[in-house]
């Protein structure tokens, strides 16, 4: 295996849904982060972009029903300096247009309590592998899609605020 970069900052807002354990895997509070790894690397003559995250919790599920996902939120200062390197990663692994419909750029507000955060979509990016260490059993999910989009709060969306954010990259 050979790695072409290796970058570190922090992610203000993580969680990753495990719906049928009620349980998430999230950053510990809202003035606390998670610490992020990505790296480019080349295993087997494919190049895969690898994220690694580390210094979350474990907490119950909120909000019953919850997608089985991971979601992943980084301020645009904290990743800027990876700029041409993640960019010419997605070059490289970006989704063709036609095979998947961008669905998420239209979101709804949840319990019609709140507004919506305005979204750019920048790209799409197979997933081969999502692996997240739940207390007693590992969630692996595979296959899948990951949307990134840059996230600009709406008018009520407080937290996010709280956070620091004004406009947050989101995996």
């Amino acid at each position: 295996m050979t790695t072409y970069f290796s970058y570190n900052c922090e992610g203000r807002h993580f969680k990753v849904y495990w719906t049928k354990k009620l349980q998430v895997l999230e950053h510990p509070s809202e003035t606390e982060t998670v610490s992020l790894n990505f790296s480019y690397e080349n295993l087997n003559q494919i190049l895969f972009l690898v994220i690694k995250i580390s210094d979350y919790i474990i907490s119950k599920m909120r909000i019953p029903g919850q997608h089985l996902r991971a979601d992943l939120y980084v301020l645009p200062h904290e990743i800027r300096p990876l700029g041409k390197l993640l960019i010419e990663a997605l070059r490289k692994n970006t989704i063709e247009q036609k095979s998947f419909q961008y669905r998420y750029n239209k979101p709804v507000a949840r319990n019609q309590k709140q507004s919506v955060p305005n979204i750019v979509k920048i790209g799409e990016l197979n997933v081969e592998k999502i692996i997240a260490p739940f207390r007693d059993e590992i969630l692996i999910l595979k296959n899948g899609i990951c949307a990134l989009d840059l996230e600009t709060p709406g008018r009520d969306q407080t937290r996010w605020k709280r956070e620091g954010a004004f406009k947050q990259l989101h995996f």
